[in-house]
């Protein structure tokens, strides 16, 4: 089964396309499918520009004959393949980390969604960060702040009679970054201690040492999207600041105790000398997505339109825990984890919520009808 892939560059996170890449290469030779599934990839740049990614899923689909695609690209710029695909009743496999909304939410003929369910588990984080604060103020930076789960995560909060008395955007670039504003808030309002939070990249380790510096004497709740939960606990972004207590759901973090997880985790180590990490375990189970096609496929030729549709792919079990296939829109749903921990320690699971309670409040996110006008990147989120 030849599988043509579609990856992006970054500057900030240089390492997206090599971890994923080894994720998935590390399943195939767990399970002894090397051979039986060749890997064809082609590189995409930011994942911004829409004639790029057709160029090359075309160059793959006709000169290379690959038998379906992985793309590793943002909403709304996949879009341009669905029509290729539908066409030639290719399969098409969207990977990213669920930062973006759709244009759409209903399934798409040919496509299988495939993130970590950023979003939905911003939406999560929102509802319980009003479940415990009446009034927060919110951190963000002018580029995180472009993207779905912004919107998630405040509009959940606010959904629930959660006010926010004070947004703080702050420059994407470390030199320009500041959190002067913030804290002259902090100090204005001593009662308010809650933070909504998404930042990511070379601003997390910055903003807590800012925040340690500017701030130094009081306790801060902060409320954070996955990725800045992940790149909290990272050792070269820990600030051994326990005053912050930093708490959140997020589908997948390395101490999730599964099976599948920990043969994740030790195969990628031992395969790379690297920290497992986020990008690498949506490798890994995209892997056991590919085997799964090669069982459901056997050595006939991929009918895209049905194979999206086959019952074998409706629930898997990967290094994230159950994998449901959500039908109303062919988006994997996980489980979520509550995460809460201050910044010197590892994080601690409080609890996770069933697929049932995952599945619902996904379906009241994507009921949830966008007004006015939006503004949002055109690149992958973290592929800046």
């Amino acid at each position: 089964m030849k599988t043509g892939i579609l990856l992006p560059r970054s500057t900030t996170h240089p390492l997206i396309a090599f971890n994923f890449m080894d994720g998935l290469h590390a399943y195939l030779k767990q399970h002894q499918i090397t051979n039986e599934i060749e890997c064809v990839s082609a590189f995409i740049g930011f994942g911004e520009k829409a004639a790029v990614i057709q160029e090359e899923a075309e160059r793959l689909l006709m000169e290379q004959r690959v038998d379906l695609l992985v793309v590793f690209a943002d909403y709304p710029l996949v879009n341009c393949l669905f029509p290729i695909v539908a066409a030639l009743n290719k399969l098409l496999i969207v990977v990213n980390h669920g930062a973006k909304y759709p244009d759409r939410w209903t399934t798409v003929p040919n496509v299988i969604h495939h993130h970590l369910n950023n979003a939905s588990n911003c939406w999560l984080t929102g509802k319980q960060a009003a479940a415990e604060n009446k009034t927060v103020a919110t951190v963000n930076s002018y580029y995180d702040g472009g993207y779905s789960i912004t919107h998630a995560l405040y509009t959940s909060f606010l959904e629930a009679s959660g006010k926010i008395a004070y947004n703080f955007v702050g420059h994407q670039q470390k030199a320009q970054f500041s959190t002067q504003p913030l804290t002259s808030f902090l100090y204005s309002r001593p009662e308010l201690d809650t933070l909504l939070a998404i930042l990511s990249g070379e601003l997390v380790p910055e903003f807590y040492d800012q925040l340690s510096r500017q701030y130094p004497d009081r306790k801060l709740k902060l409320y954070a999207s996955p990725v800045l939960l992940e790149e909290s606990s990272a050792e070269e972004n820990l600030f051994s600041k326990e005053t912050i207590e930093v708490s959140g759901f997020t589908t997948w973090f390395k101490e999730l105790d599964n099976h599948e997880n920990e043969t994740f985790c030790r195969i990628f180590t031992e395969e790379t000398n690297r920290v497992p990490n986020s990008f690498g375990v949506l490798g890994w189970d995209t892997g056991l997505i590919l085997r799964t096609i090669l069982e459901i496929s056997g050595n006939k030729a991929i009918d895209g339109k049905r194979v999206a549709k086959d019952p074998a792919l409706k629930k898997l079990q990967g290094a994230k825990g159950e994998m449901l296939l959500h039908e109303e829109t062919g988006h994997y749903l996980s489980p979520a984890h509550y995460l809460h921990s201050n910044l010197a320690d590892h994080s601690r699971k409080k609890h996770s919520l069933s697929m049932e309670e995952v599945e619902k409040s996904f379906n009241e996110m994507i009921q949830f009808k966008l007004e006015g006008i939006s503004s949002q990147w055109l690149n992958t989120y973290l592929c800046s």
